[in-house]
Order: structure tokens, then C-alpha cells, then sequence
């Protein structure tokens, strides 16, 4: 009895959750496509896929870079360990704020 009664509760919560997401829905067949890649629209969809990938490339590069510098930091004996996590904290928040923007 207990679990037809979290069943009925979980599918009535995932009803209004795909309603959510109906709501959201914005179709993209045929011309109707369009992407925003960091604030440029793209109306093709090889266009928008070699955008979005050449972004990703780019933030993948830049984080390496910052990770290169942080092992360069942390391996100096006379650089605190600070310095490590100080730039390991700048790689999260390129990651997580900026996220947003692709």
C-alpha cells in the first residue's frame, strides 16, 4: 500500500514536471532550427555544432593552461599551497559561471 501510494505521489510530481518541460518546448524541424552560441545565433545546424565544439575546444584549452600553471605553482617550493587552490578555484568559475553563456 505504502509504495502504490509514493508511486502515485512520484508520478503526479513527474506529470507537472513534463508539463514544465511542454511548456518549455520550442520546436526546431526543418528552418525552425536556431542555437545561440556565445551570443551569436546560428541557424544551421552544422553551423551551430562546429560553434558550440570550437567553444568547448577553447575552454578545454584555457583550462589546461590554468592547470598547467597551478601544477607549475604547486611544484615551486617557494610558492605557498595557496597558490594551487587559488587557481584551481579560477578553473570552477570559469566552468560553472560561465557556463550559462554557451
Amino acid at each position: 500500500m505504502r509504495d502504490a501510494e509514493r508511486d502515485i505521489e512520484v508520478s503526479t510530481r513527474r506529470i507537472g514536471e513534463i508539463g514544465q518541460d511542454i511548456g518549455r518546448f520550442v520546436p526546431t524541424s526543418g528552418d525552425a532550427f536556431a542555437m545561440t552560441v556565445m551570443g551569436k545565433v546560428h541557424h544551421e545546424r552544422k553551423e551551430a555544432g562546429r560553434a558550440l565544439m570550437k567553444e568547448i575546444l577553447r575552454r578545454c584549452h584555457v583550462v589546461s593552461s590554468v592547470i598547467e600553471e597551478a601544477v607549475d605553482l604547486r611544484n615551486q617550493a617557494r610558492a605557498p599551497v595557496t597558490a594551487f587552490h587559488c587557481a584551481m578555484a579560477r578553473i570552477r568559475w570559469m566552468w560553472v559561471a560561465r557556463a550559462e553563456h554557451i
